[in-house]
């Protein structure tokens, strides 16, 4: 009995010493190693730090503030739109023209001088027969008013020496707006001559301002 015993242990002893000189067969498909080896893994490599010193250079951060919160920005209205200067009238009439001219001598030292005229021509009523586009399209009448071919207006500004520094009128080889504006912005003497026919006109002339030395002639 003993002698069973003992060759029990020398068999288990003799197993687990080959067991340990055991190695695994390169290629083999066991994955497996004894009970007594422990794995570990191999640290990860740590990438080198890179600083080209060519195009980087080290700087001292800026201080860690919170960013204001920008404050409402206080709009201002825009200013009143300057109001339209309102020059002194050295002449202010009501002409009616047939055939003759009037001139005046301006002077405006201080420009602008400024000529405004509204024109009323004469007109022509006749009576003209037409065949009605209705019903059994007969003959009807019935009236039409134009501008009279005898109406025209010229207005002319010269300067001190005789030349045309302005020049509008009504009908002919004008058109027949009925409002005109001339503006003269140089300062000096002008002359401001008017003729026409069959139209009634309302002159009205501005200088820039007026003084004892600034004013009208006949």
């Amino acid at each position: 009995m003993k002698f069973m015993q003992v060759s029990l242990v020398i068999l288990v002893g003799t197993a687990l010493l080959a067991a340990g000189c055991i190695e695994a067969t390169p290629g083999g498909d066991s994955s497996e190693s004894p009970f007594w080896v422990k794995e570990t893994t191999a640290p990860a490599s740590t990438p080198t730090p890179t600083l080209n010193s060519d195009y980087v250079s080290q700087a001292t951060p800026y201080p860690d503030i919170p960013t204001p919160t920008p404050l409402p920005v206080n709009r201002q209205l825009p200013d009143d739109t300057p109001a339209t200067p309102v020059y002194p009238e050295v002449l202010c009439e009501s002409i009616d023209l047939n055939g003759e001219a009037h001139a005046w001598t301006i002077n405006a030292m201080y420009p602008p001088l400024i000529v405004d005229i509204d024109v009323t021509p004469e007109t022509e009523t006749r009576t003209v027969v037409y065949q009605s586009s209705y019903g059994d399209r007969d003959e009807d009448t019935g009236t039409v008013t134009r501008i009279s071919q005898s109406s025209y207006f010229e207005v002319t500004i010269r300067d001190a020496n005789g030349n045309i520094v302005a020049q509008d009128g009504f009908n002919g080889k004008y058109t027949v707006g009925r409002s005109k504006h001339l503006i003269v912005r140089t300062g000096g003497v002008y002359q401001v001559d008017l003729r026409g026919n069959a139209v009634k006109v309302d002159i009205s002339i501005k200088v820039g301002k007026i003084d004892d030395e600034n004013g009208l002639s006949p």
